[in-house]
């Protein structure tokens, strides 16, 4: 694996050692930053990195400034224009992930803000798959998925993220590779990390919005293609029960791709446990990614 050279800090491309923030930032404090995890994959027959939806990732960026009120954070084409720059200074010739992050910096060390500043960062780092598999064994946690009421999950607010770390040390700690938020009405959301779909009958389900989930760009790009295939899609309610009767159950999102959940539950002595099918929802390379423009 190759070892990133360049960083983007405040817009100004640097020595990757050189990124770094002050102690007193906030975001490092409180967790006060919006991010995105974008893929470019490598194609190396045409020595081109395709960038998977780097549009619909970076306006759901910039409108989730607002939730943190980061009025002073980098425009969607600011984003762009350092998201290309820093591709080609890297010059990385596998599979890539791109990390934008905005966030309050360094001031006071009270919660509310006072003196601090936007800042923002952007990496690129290579990265193949993210689970490692196609086939995952899953758990479902007894964390419970952060209610939109308390921190919306829509936001993709770094603090957040505490929650998907707790269930995702949690499955490994119990020999599992993912872990299956419900919310606290005890329905399925989603997982650590990823947006998650079961079908039933040759139909797809997946939780609504309303059920504390990421609205995925993934999980927007299977439902689109589902139903180009003639099949049926549902956004609804999701009992717990119904991730053992289903057929198949699959997780998707930009970080992990389309991977199929083999056994959820599986390693306890539950008479609910269950082995369903591996899923045929798997995304094969970059062919409907964004070109990354050649340098001029």
């Amino acid at each position: 694996m190759s070892v990133p050279r360049y960083a983007a800090l405040d817009g100004v491309i640097v020595r990757w050692e050189k990124a770094t923030v002050h102690a007193s930032t906030h975001a490092l404090h409180y967790g006060t930053g919006v991010f995105e995890g974008i893929r470019a994959y490598y194609a190396p027959d045409e020595d081109e990195l395709y960038v998977w939806e780097l549009d619909a990732h970076l306006e759901r960026l910039v409108r989730n400034m607002g939730v943190l009120d980061l009025r002073e954070g980098p425009s969607k084409d600011q984003l762009w224009d350092i998201s290309m720059k820093l591709l080609r200074a890297n010059g990385f010739r596998e599979d890539t992930y791109i990390r934008p992050l905005v966030f309050l910096g360094e001031g006071t060390i009270r919660v509310r803000p006072q003196t601090q500043r936007t800042r923002w960062v952007l990496l690129t780092v290579p990265l193949g798959s993210y689970l490692g598999k196609k086939v995952v064994s899953c758990m479902v946690s007894s964390w419970t998925r952060v209610s939109n009421t308390m921190i919306p999950p829509a936001a993709k607010i770094s603090g957040a993220y505490v929650n998907s770390l707790l269930a995702a040390m949690e499955a490994a700690r119990a020999g599992y590779d993912e872990a299956i938020f419900l919310t606290k009405e005890g329905t399925v959301s989603e997982g650590s990390v990823e947006n998650l779909f079961i079908v039933r009958k040759k139909k797809l389900f997946t939780p609504s919005v309303s059920e504390d989930i990421l609205e995925g760009i993934t999980r927007a790009n299977v439902m689109e293609m589902a139903r180009d295939m003639g099949l049926a899609v549902e956004e609804r309610r999701i009992p717990r029960t119904e991730l053992y009767h289903a057929d198949e159950v699959f997780l998707c999102g930009t970080g992990a791709g389309i991977v199929a959940a083999g056994e959820i539950d599986a390693a306890t002595d539950s008479p609910r446990s269950t082995r369903p099918r591996p899923c045929h929802w798997r995304r094969n390379g970059p062919c409907a990614g964004q070109r990354m423009p050649s340098q001029s």
